[in-house]
């Protein structure tokens, strides 16, 4: 079986194997390079590994849409436990690189897998705890709030309250 190399961002090479590029449209495209060079760290990329492995072991992953309502989201992949263990304990910080390098390498199961942990945390949340969790601040000023009819205290208004 084929050997390929991955540069990452930092340089370092990475292999993988043929099975493994072939489940990403931006690497097979680049197999003629050696090594082929990926704008993601090494960190991020080594999970990424990770999950093409799984995936090559379990098969395709297969979330429902919509996402079930008041479920754990390790219940949601009861026939395939071991994409809940791989995604589940990951902080935030990584799922949303995970996103990022589903989408770069075109690699959809990643993507979906990454994108449906951040849904399953949002899901019965007000925009304000899911703004209060990730410490997202409005970047709209006064004027666009009010044009979009939505009350967005500015700083001074917040020190005199």
């Amino acid at each position: 079986m084929t050997t390929y190399y991955i540069e990452t961002l930092g340089g370092e090479k990475v292999e993988i194997n043929e099975n493994q590029l072939q489940l990403s449209n931006f690497l097979k495209q680049r197999s003629k390079e050696n090594p082929i060079k990926v704008e993601i760290g090494l960190t991020v990329f080594k999970k990424v590994e990770e999950f093409m492995s799984l995936y090559l072991t379990q098969g395709q992953v297969s979330i429902p849409e919509p996402l079930p309502d008041k479920l754990e989201f390790k219940d949601v992949f009861k026939d395939k436990i071991a994409y809940a263990e791989y995604i589940e304990p990951l902080e935030f910080e990584m799922v949303f690189e995970l996103i990022n390098a589903g989408a770069l390498l075109e690699l959809d199961g990643l993507h979906d897998l990454a994108c449906a942990k951040i849904a399953s945390f949002m899901k019965g949340k007000s925009p304000e705890e899911v703004n209060q969790h990730f410490t997202i601040e409005c970047q709209l000023t006064n004027d666009e709030a009010k044009e979009l009819g939505l009350e967005i205290e500015d700083e001074e208004q917040q020190n005199q309250g």
